[in-house]
């Protein structure tokens, strides 16, 4: 969420703007992205907006297939804690980010 409100700031006040931080090496320049994606930017492939939609459904489907099976592992092993449960959700909700 930090680097959302970092965005809107940056859309919002510095899209105009333009400095060097290290001169040769690195540059603030913000540019809108009209590519739909990172990887938009490199390939073409991936601005095609039918391929990103399967590309999250596809992650989206391991991400329930990996819950359900650390489901059955858990009741399997008892002496599991529940917090393990929690922190391994909330790692796989961060990696669809």
């Amino acid at each position: 969420m930090f680097d959302q409100i970092i965005k809107l700031v940056i859309a919002n006040r510095f899209m105009d703007c333009e400095f060097t931080l290290i001169d040769g090496w690195l540059r603030f320049y913000p540019i809108q992205n009209t590519q739909l994606s990172y990887g938009g930017q490199f390939l073409s492939l991936l601005s095609n907006p039918l391929l990103l939609i399967v590309i999250n459904l596809i992650i989206l489907f391991l991400y329930w297939g990996g819950y359900r099976f650390y489901k059955i592992k858990r009741k399997k092993n008892h002496h599991c804690c529940q917090n393990h449960h929690d922190l391994w959700f909330g790692w796989m909700l961060l990696q669809l980010n």
